[in-house]
């Protein structure tokens, strides 16, 4: 039975070539279009997915308006990821990525430039989820003028990644840094990318109308969010002396 409908088939392609070809190569386009689209959602979807609290981790933006003008940018000032800690119970932890942290590094005679490094609070460490070669997460930046590397970094530098732990690097001859921890590389579905984390002092201050640095925050629960955006404008009343724009948090697990 089925060899007498292939039969069937067959002489019907043969008898109407053209159109069998044009349906044939309509269908494969179609197929193709489906498996890219679904190739392209599946990778939009996976980004930031590999942090294990990716469910409450989220991106602090400001926006502001007047007359005809505007703004919405996802930078905010200093102030805000210690405020908002210390504003809101929902709150279990924020910090502060500031990405000018980059320059040549200077290692003896080697020299290697390096412009994707960030400074950074170490409570970064209980947010996003990075595999340590070397070191503890727990304390890792949590002193002045010291540095995280990923394994690629600690590579270039001292050839041999394992042999990095407490040796002193310097940024442009004078900063100088203490390696106290080595990581994986980042994964490239992340939304933040770095080869190096910086220390960023615990009282680095600035002021509230600047807007430099990204601000997450990691909430007790995913639905704390809605509370937050519910005394926003508290928030903002509380700090409207200083220019505080209005601000959203928005999850990170999304390429913008």
């Amino acid at each position: 039975m089925i060899k007498n409908y292939l039969k069937i088939a067959w002489r019907n392609l043969n008898k109407h070539r053209f159109f069998s070809l044009v349906n044939i190569c309509g269908l494969a386009i179609g197929v193709a279009a489906f498996w890219i689209i679904a190739l392209y959602v599946t990778d939009e979807w996976s980004y930031d997915r590999y942090n294990e609290k990716s469910d409450r981790i989220f991106r602090v933006a400001q926006h502001g308006k007047w007359g005809n003008g505007g703004f919405n940018l996802a930078i905010t000032s200093i102030p805000y990821a210690p405020a908002l800690k210390a504003d809101y119970p929902e709150v279990e932890d924020a910090i502060r990525i500031d990405l000018e942290g980059g320059g040549k590094i200077v290692y003896g005679d080697k020299q290697i430039t390096a412009n994707d490094i960030a400074f950074t609070d170490n409570a970064i460490f209980n947010i996003f989820t990075y595999h340590f070669l070397a070191g503890d997460p727990v304390t890792a930046l949590s002193k002045p003028h010291t540095i995280v590397l990923t394994k690629t970094l600690a590579e270039k530098i001292f050839g041999d990644a394992s042999t990095a732990m407490d040796k002193t690097i310097s940024f442009d001859k004078n900063d100088q840094n203490v390696v106290t921890g080595v990581i994986d590389d980042v994964p490239q579905n992340s939304t933040f990318k770095f080869s190096a984390l910086r220390s960023l002092n615990a009282d680095h201050s600035g002021r509230w109308g600047s807007a430099g640095v990204f601000t997450f925050v990691l909430l007790k629960n995913h639905d704390d969010y809605k509370k937050i955006e519910t005394f926003k404008s508290r928030f903002r009343r509380s700090k409207i002396q200083n220019g505080v724009a209005a601000i959203n948090i928005h999850p990170p697990a999304f390429k913008s």
